[in-house]
């Protein structure tokens, strides 16, 4: 019931828990978010997944108030989970803050591993949607992995979603969707049992006896709506079917307005730019640090939420 860790003369006993049932359904899981306002996006994000049947975790470090009031809205709903994942603590000598981005990204990854209730989970980034063509995500999925019970992991390519205009807070922008063949990294989604170790974008070592899938894009792929992105319409057209678009602007709207009221708050990209300005520096820097990085800069630009340590983190500090 207990294990004993110990390193460089200290020492700490940690409570084993059990994993518990699993079931047949579909989980996503959000890496860390850091001084994250981007509230429509997080609308689109949840109300896409929720329609496919996903239950969805999301780890969360710094947030402002408006994506505060809807992350609450959804975990009273039953729809999310939010997980804190605070700063570590400081040292006198030392603050451990200054070297997590990647290594806590990575924590967080394999965290979710070891945390899904559910057979069937995948990692992705606010900004991103596993887009299957005339099925349901959780259908096409239980499919791939009742076919071979040694497929551990399913690989997706990746297209850029695009729109001609700027998403915000009147999601007129979902009107003007284009799926376009832009280069980029693919992301997975595998059965948390068959994994030893995951990375940000493929399983890096499964359990013996399971492996990849990749799958073809003629069936299902990643499509990514990154800012940076724009609307430039930048490599070959996708056609697109009515699937991904169907009642999801009714949808999205509708949480809104249950959230907000006739109290909707705009949105501007004016915190996305300082990020990426704050953070273009970081190889000279010699550190992408999450929160140093761009403290000065965004902390007066909203007001931020920041999530403390809680019970049922399962993190000790040794």
């Amino acid at each position: 019931s207990q294990v004993l860790i110990s390193q460089a003369g200290r020492s700490m006993s940690l409570p084993v828990h059990g994993v518990g049932m699993v079931s047949s359904s579909l989980e996503v899981c959000v890496p860390p978010l850091y001084w994250y306002d981007d509230w429509p996006r997080l609308l689109l994000f949840v109300e896409y997944h929720r329609r496919e049947g996903a239950f969805i975790t999301i780890y969360a470090n710094s947030v402002s108030h408006t994506v505060k009031r809807i992350l609450d809205y959804y975990e009273s709903q039953g729809v999310i989970r939010v997980i804190n994942w605070p700063m570590l603590p400081l040292l006198e000598e030392e603050d451990p803050n200054r070297s997590v981005y990647r290594l806590s990204h990575s924590l967080a990854h394999n965290d979710c591993v070891l945390r899904s209730s559910s057979k069937y989970t995948t990692l992705l980034d606010i900004d991103e949607f596993i887009y299957v063509r005339n099925s349901s995500f959780l259908d096409f999925v239980k499919s791939k992995f009742s076919s071979d019970s040694s497929i551990g992991s399913l690989q997706f390519e990746h297209l850029g979603l695009i729109s001609e205009a700027q998403l915000d807070e009147s999601f007129d922008a979902l009107d003007l969707m284009e799926i376009r063949e832009i280069e980029g990294p693919s992301k997975v989604l595998f059965n948390p049992s068959s994994i030893l170790f995951l990375s940000t974008h493929t399983v890096n070592t499964h359990v013996e006896g399971f492996h990849r899938t990749n799958i073809s894009k003629d069936e299902a792929f990643l499509l990514h709506m990154r800012n940076s992105f724009g609307h430039k319409k930048v490599g070959e057209r996708i056609a697109m079917d009515d699937r991904f678009s169907s009642d999801l602007k009714e949808r999205v709207k509708a949480t809104r307005d249950a959230i907000f009221g006739s109290m909707i708050p705009s949105f501007t990209l004016n915190v996305t730019k300082e990020v990426i300005r704050c953070t273009s520096t970081w190889r000279t820097d010699g550190c992408k640090t999450p929160i140093h990085s761009c403290y000065s800069q965004l902390m007066t630009m909203e007001e931020w939420f920041f999530y403390s340590p809680s019970d049922d983190s399962h993190f000790l500090v040794l």
